[in-house]
Formats: structure tokens, C-alpha cells, sequence
């Protein structure tokens, strides 16, 4: 088990199309507990608010295959509304060919940020192989 200590009020934003998808989770959770306790703040950015009124938020893909893609513009001006309203911070892009994002990957991200805080006293070890910070 991992555990942030001495968190002071985490500010956390979802950039998605669907944001009334997550609030279930954010609201019957760790996370839900996290919020009462104001450990963490947790704020939605829907990408259609970064368009103007019928203006579309993808673009189809470049290639063969069907599909659409979050167009880059779009992204750009929701990561600027958050970093205007919060200030720069640490961003993770979801993709279905990513890695897993797991209590590892965490234990890896709390290192590589607060490398003068000791986050665990033992050797990083998965999939029986050391790693070092970020060489997934």
C-alpha cells in the first residue's frame, strides 16, 4: 500500500468529454473521503466548453481505420484554463496503448516529484526486475 502524507490540498482537474461519467466515482470513493477531509480538490474541464457553440471538439484520424481524436487545439486551451486557474501542474495522458496506471506507477511519479521525501524505504522491484524512476 502507498500513502500520500502530508498532502496539503491536492488540486485535482479531469479534462473529458463525459465529466457526469467520473462524478459517481469522485463521489462514492477514497476519493469522496479524500474531498470531505479537503485533502484534494477535484475539478471537471468539459471539452466542448472550449469550443465556441457548434464548433466540434475532434477531427478524424489521420490514416486508415475509423475513429475521431480530441482535436490538439482543444486539449491546449483546457490544459490553459487549469493552469490559469491552479497554477502549472504534473499532467498524465490516458491512451489505450499506455501503461497500466497502477500503485507502481504512482509509488514512481511521488519519487521522480518529491525527490527529497523519502516515499518508501524499499527497493522499487516489479515484475521480479528493478527499475529505475521513469524507465517505463
Amino acid at each position: 500500500m502507498f500513502l500520500l502524507k502530508h498532502v496539503s490540498n491536492m488540486k485535482i482537474s479531469i479534462l473529458t468529454v463525459f465529466p457526469e461519467l467520473h462524478q459517481t466515482f469522485i463521489s462514492h470513493s477514497l476519493i469522496a473521503r479524500a474531498i470531505e477531509k479537503n485533502l484534494i480538490q477535484v475539478n471537471f474541464i468539459k471539452f466542448s466548453e472550449m469550443c465556441e457553440p457548434k464548433e466540434r471538439i475532434d477531427e478524424p484520424t489521420v490514416g486508415h481505420g475509423a475513429g475521431m481524436i480530441i482535436k490538439p487545439a482543444v486539449v491546449e486551451k483546457a490544459i490553459d484554463t487549469c493552469e490559469k486557474q491552479w497554477g502549472p501542474g504534473f499532467k498524465i495522458f490516458f491512451s489505450p496503448q499506455g501503461q497500466k496506471l497502477d500503485q507502481f506507477v504512482f509509488k514512481k511519479l511521488a519519487q521522480q516529484l518529491n525527490p527529497d521525501k523519502q516515499v518508501s524505504s524499499d527497493n522499487i522491484v516489479h515484475k521480479n526486475r528493478r527499475l529505475s524512476a521513469f524507465d517505463w
